[in-house]
């Protein structure tokens, strides 16, 4: 696994974080999140190791599937009852509109980890033949999709509607058998029950119209993410090399950069993984180890689609594939992307695929040698 390209640039980001220990304004938080990239990293190789068979990543859809089941049924409950249960952030469902997080911290991460769990359970829908279980994954479907409306992140949204959109052009592109008119029949359905919900719900629409201003959207003059947007261009400019130092952003922010945020909405955390946490706290060095890591994801992802005709197998890595797009997507909104435990699970996964689909090209050709 060691010739693995990912694998190489994976190294090369703790790398990264080493040296920056060195160079960033806050080596404290900077040593704890080392620390926590290099567990990921770790554990990333471990699950290659564990991976070898087609049954195991059965049981890993499975534990996708069900798991997000269960805490979209809580956030769903917590959205009518008005209930926080083991969230602390109770002041989100007292306010103006009430968001869900279920068990995590911020309904942004939680959103981001429904659409994970939504397209995981599409996956094991298109893959399943009993009637009996389709019905219940499509409730399943159900949940999930109130669960992301209810968490009212914009992110989570367009994280979603992009990333579906990215499902259906790889399912047309490398499934290519008519099996598509059933992936179209249930997102048909989905959209109907959505709107249907908008219609008995007119309290729902409002929030959802509210959510969506355009001036945030679009990062406009005068909102807080298009002011933030711009002070991380400037640092960038100011650092185009090494960057400000990772981690560094709330520390520049206050220091260097205290008057270059005017909106009303003043903060200084980083909002774009992009902008704030590469351009502006890693410069061009981190930003060509950030498009190496997508890079060669995705050329994992298309080589498993391209090598085998196995349908389980292609199914996978397009759910792999659409899951890390989602993460890529959400965390533009939530500077939050390396320190995300899905994205290292998915990375692993894509690794150990794409060397089950070699054994089986070798095994192939062999087989038709002999």
């Amino acid at each position: 696994i060691w010739k693995d390209k990912l694998i190489f640039w994976l190294f090369l980001l703790i790398v990264l974080y080493v040296f920056h220990l060195f160079y960033t304004p806050v080596p404290g938080l900077l040593a704890i999140e080392t620390l926590r990239i290099l567990i990921f990293f770790l554990y990333l190789i471990a699950l290659i190791f564990c991976i070898s068979k087609s049954e195991h990543f059965l049981k890993i859809i499975k534990a996708f599937v069900y798991s997000g089941f269960v805490l979209s049924l809580i956030g769903i409950l917590q959205y009518f009852w008005g209930s926080q249960f083991w969230s602390w952030r109770g002041d989100l469902l007292n306010s103006e509109i009430p968001r869900i997080t279920a068990t995590v911290s911020d309904p942004n991460i939680y959103a981001r980890y429904v659409v994970i769990w939504i397209i995981f359970t599409l996956s094991y829908f298109l893959y399943t033949k009993n009637k009996k279980q389709r019905i219940f994954l499509f409730l399943i479907l159900v949940s999930e999709l109130l669960a992301l409306l209810f968490s009212y992140s914009r992110g989570g949204w367009i994280a979603f509607i992009l990333s579906i959109f990215f499902f259906l052009f790889l399912y047309c592109r490398y499934c290519s058998s008519g099996k598509y008119l059933r992936i179209v029949s249930v997102l048909a359905g989905l959209i109907l029950i959505v709107s249907i919900i908008f219609v008995a719900f007119p309290e729902i629409k409002n929030n959802v119209l509210f959510r969506l201003n355009p001036n945030v959207l679009f990062l406009k003059e005068g909102t807080g993410r298009g002011e933030l947007l711009r002070v991380s261009l400037k640092m960038f400019s100011d650092n185009p090399i090494l960057g400000i130092g990772l981690f560094g952003f709330s520390e520049s922010m206050r220091n260097t950069y205290p008057n270059m945020v005017l909106a009303v909405f003043h903060s200084t955390l980083p909002q774009s993984h992009f902008f704030s946490s590469v351009l502006a706290e890693t410069g061009l060095i981190g930003l060509t180890i950030y498009l190496f890591i997508i890079f060669f994801f995705f050329k994992n992802v298309i080589f498993v689609l391209k090598n085998t005709k196995n349908y389980f197998y292609k199914l996978n890595a397009i759910a792999l594939g659409c899951s890390f797009f989602a993460i890529l997507i959400a965390s533009q909104g939530e500077g939050r992307f390396y320190q995300e435990p899905f994205l290292w699970v998915i990375m692993g996964l894509v690794i150990s695929l794409r060397t089950m689909v070699k054994k089986e090209t070798r095994k192939r050709l062999l087989h038709k040698a002999l």
